[in-house]
């Protein structure tokens, strides 16, 4: 009877070993706000390097464009050829 009683008492006054799932949330939660904190950034600059990137192959392809208008008219186009080729093309 006596060692019973002694348990119980142990048991109550016992040091919890480990964390609760509470304070794991908490922590898996403010480790993930201060990843999106930090991360915010690095994805507006990626953003803008894509970005930057789309332009130069658009203005590669233009490139390409005037470079075969060339070989075919020996001559750059010039604002009436453009006017002309607008205006065919839509008819």
């Amino acid at each position: 009877m006596f060692l019973n009683q002694v348990f119980k008492i142990n048991k109550y006054y016992k040091k919890q070993n480990g964390f609760t799932l509470i304070e794991i949330l908490i922590t898996i939660i403010i480790i993930g706000i201060l990843a999106a904190i930090v991360s915010a950034p690095m994805l507006r600059n990626a953003r803008a390097k894509a970005n930057d990137a789309k332009r130069k192959a658009h203005l590669h392809e233009i490139q390409n464009a005037l470079e075969n208008y060339h070989s075919d008219h020996n001559l750059y186009p010039s604002n009436e050829t453009w006017k002309e080729d607008l205006t065919s093309a839509n008819p």
